[in-house]
């Protein structure tokens, strides 16, 4: 066979037949590389629960406290829709009202059937942090260090260890599932599915009726669904859409006070929450209040266990939270345009969060003592969310300018988890399980169940006293808790104990008039010179 010269003179190669690549071995390397990406994401998560397992695990020994026996006498001697309707502090509280009368129906006073539930939702948090982080970043490693930051925070035991503020943890819950379908859909490029938007409404009402920061992420959301999602119309439609579910809020807010008014006949509440709406006027207070909660938000959740609250100086914020805002600002300006727009999102969410803790508690303090009320841990379980969101945005784009190799990375997630575990077990951190307040219960449930037992008369006669760890707000105020008759009403199912009626006696007539008005307290509470008819 002759072969061709080329153009040069020089012969030409002979030609070589395509072939096709080898599909199978391509197909099984594609295969492989999921594989391990699959592995890698579900090895990290697994750590990430287990660190914050490791820390918050003991809330299952925590019991009631100070507001939490106020509800669980409520539950049982309101009518259903005076209870439920009660909002409390400012808060408007329907959802968390109902989650905690239902709790009360099927787990009664048993407190470790609460505390399993606020923990489980806790690690859903957790994880739903997770997902969000890698989806943002594509970084699984840099998921585990954000949602580890979040879920181990010291300053969520203010939240988690109290079931009151059960309310709180929920909202985060409405929070990171809404985040979570915007960012995957952001992330698949892919319109937003036609159900999602109802679930959305469904989920911001429930946050708003569940805690006082719940209307913070209400507010704030038209913006922040506008900045997150690409321009489109639909994401016209929706930020339009909820935009006017925001700006209904106060009436909502109005609404349901009255309504509370309406059926309980009292203003008690709706008095307070007059207070709270005319300090609206001190933006001062409010501005400043705001600036100090951010702060000290971003200080705590950077530090960690490196700084506990109770360690906390009035200079500190400044050091951590100054740089933090800065560098945001610097690497949001020096991004692309979708990674700034989420960076401002999220910061508005944030913000919204924290005003809302502001405008209900800036009245209370003047400029001296609030840089001291910040510290109050349960307000800052919501505020902390995006702002661990948005420190591992910023450490992404670090990580894209710098280039550090993988197993470099995987070496510095590995020994900042290692500085995490040693922090946390050299600090003096310690989950209040309110041992005083199971303690006084105890013993004031095993003195009446003596009393009952230790006489053979068909009436039994208990001396009322005051019930100290429903805490200083109430303990005076007999009318509305009447210390151990309300603690006989939530842990007795009945008025009448192994065939004996109770009652419990008082000198102070204006309680005997408002326990009539009880379901279970009615004839429960009775004057000294009482004494039951025979039939009675």
């Amino acid at each position: 066979m002759e072969i061709a010269p080329s153009a040069a003179g020089v012969p030409a190669p002979p030609a070589v037949a395509w072939r096709p690549p080898d599909a199978p071995r391509a197909a099984a390397a594609h295969r492989l590389a999921l594989a391990y990406v699959a592995y890698e994401r579900g090895l990290l998560a697994v750590v990430t629960i287990a660190f914050v397992l490791m820390i918050y695990h003991p809330i299952l020994r925590n019991y009631f406290f100070q507001d939490d026996f106020f509800n669980l006498y409520h539950i049982v001697n309101k009518p259903f829709a005076e209870y439920i309707l009660r909002p409390h502090g400012g808060h408007l509280l329907v959802s968390r009202n109902i989650l905690f009368y239902l709790f009360y129906a099927f787990f009664g006073t048993n407190a470790a059937a609460y505390f399993w539930a606020v923990l489980l939702t806790h690690l859903v948090n957790v994880y739903l942090l997770f997902e969000i982080i890698r989806l943002l970043t594509a970084s699984s490693r840099l998921a585990c260090f954000g949602a580890v930051l979040w879920g181990t925070s010291p300053m969520n035991e203010g939240s988690l260890g109290w079931y009151s503020v059960y309310g709180h943890v929920v909202v985060a819950t409405a929070l990171l599932v809404i985040l979570f379908q915007v960012v995957r859909a952001t992330a698949a490029q892919r319109p937003v599915p036609r159900w999602a938007p109802w679930l959305w409404f469904g989920l911001l009402m429930f946050a708003t009726t569940s805690f006082g920061v719940g209307i913070g992420v209400t507010m704030m959301f038209p913006f922040a669904l506008w900045l997150f999602l690409p321009p489109s119309r639909q994401r016209t439609v929706l930020s339009l859409v909820f935009l006017a579910v925001a700006l209904l809020v106060p009436l909502l807010y109005r609404w349901l006070v009255a309504l509370h008014v309406a059926v309980t006949g009292t203003a008690n509440e709706a008095a307070g929450v007059s207070l709270l709406i005319a300090g609206l006027q001190y933006w001062n207070l409010i501005v400043a209040m705001l600036v100090y909660l951010l702060s000290f938000g971003v200080t705590t959740l950077v530090l960690g266990f490196f700084l506990l609250h109770e360690k906390f100086q009035d200079w500190m914020p400044y050091v951590v939270s100054v740089p933090y805002l800065l560098a945001m600002a610097i690497i949001a300006a020096a991004s692309s345009r979708v990674t700034r727009r989420q960076i401002i999102a999220l910061l508005l969410i944030a913000v919204g969060c924290y005003a809302m803790i502001a405008a209900g508690r800036a009245t209370f303090f003047n400029l001296s003592t609030m840089v001291r009320a910040v510290v109050q841990p349960r307000y800052h379980y919501v505020g902390q969310i995006p702002l661990a969101i948005i420190l591992a945005l910023m450490l992404d784009r670090l990580a894209a300018w710098v280039r550090l190799p993988v197993p470099w990375k995987t070496l510095l997630l590995a020994v900042w988890l290692g500085l995490v575990a040693y922090a946390a077990d050299r600090a003096d951190f310690r989950i209040d399980h309110h041992d005083i307040a199971r303690r006084e219960a105890t013993i004031v449930v095993e003195t009446m169940q003596a009393m009952i037992d230790g006489t053979s008369a068909s009436d039994v006669y208990i001396r009322n006293d005051l019930f100290r760890s429903v805490g200083p707000m109430l303990v005076g105020y007999q009318p509305g808790f009447p210390g151990w008759a309300a603690i006989f009403t939530v842990y007795f199912p009945e008025n009448v104990v192994d065939g004996k009626r109770v009652y419990f006696v008082t000198d102070e007539p204006d309680v005997v008039r408002e326990a009539n008005n009880g379901k279970r307290t009615r004839g429960l509470l009775v004057p000294p010179d009482f004494r039951a008819q025979p039939n009675g």
